[in-house]
């Protein structure tokens, strides 16, 4: 029982490790700039539309102006550039490029053209890679009956010889 702790909590370790690593590796990937309060809630209120279809809690209101973009927000556009990849949607959410409020503004507009695409609808639909489908189940059409005795080997030898 004692190994069983151990190994959670390092695990539970672990995951920890993982998610700092990917928080640092989004801090640097945040897109920095001069956003307005109202910019960001535009973009907040697009993000939260797609946010929903996951089941993912809602990007709070935007209360202040900001010079780089929440993290939120950050993970969700990332999020979303690599559906429209595995879509092969031809959706370039241009994050390198976004600086100011015209930047936010065109890229809640493509947020918005995301959520209409019937394509992204139906990938993300699709069964995801990996998953197993519901087995159906098969009626039985013959009970086999189990011999009440052992098979004789000369006679389980004659069976095997039969199948080959």
């Amino acid at each position: 029982m004692a190994r069983l702790e151990e190994l959670e909590s390092e695990v539970r370790g672990m995951a920890m490790d993982v998610d700092q690593q990917m928080s640092q590796q989004i801090a640097a990937a945040v897109p920095e700039g001069d956003f307005s309060e109202r910019a960001l809630d535009r973009l907040a209120r697009s993000l939260n539309k797609i946010r929903q279809v996951f089941g993912a809690e809602p990007i709070p209101d935007i209360n202040t102006d900001m010079d780089m973009l929440p993290e939120d927000m950050a993970r969700t556009l990332m999020m979303l550039q690599q559906i429209s990849d595995d879509a092969r949607l031809k959706i370039d959410l241009d994050l390198d490029n976004l600086m100011d409020d015209q930047g936010l503004t065109i890229l809640a507009g493509k947020v918005d053209a995301m959520l209409e695409d019937r394509n992204l609808m139906l990938f993300l639909q699709q069964e995801r890679p990996g998953t197993e489908p519901e087995a159906e189940e098969m009626p039985m059409e013959e009970t086999v009956e189990m011999a009440a005795e052992p098979m004789a080997e000369a006679d389980m030898d004659a069976l095997m010889m039969e199948r080959m």
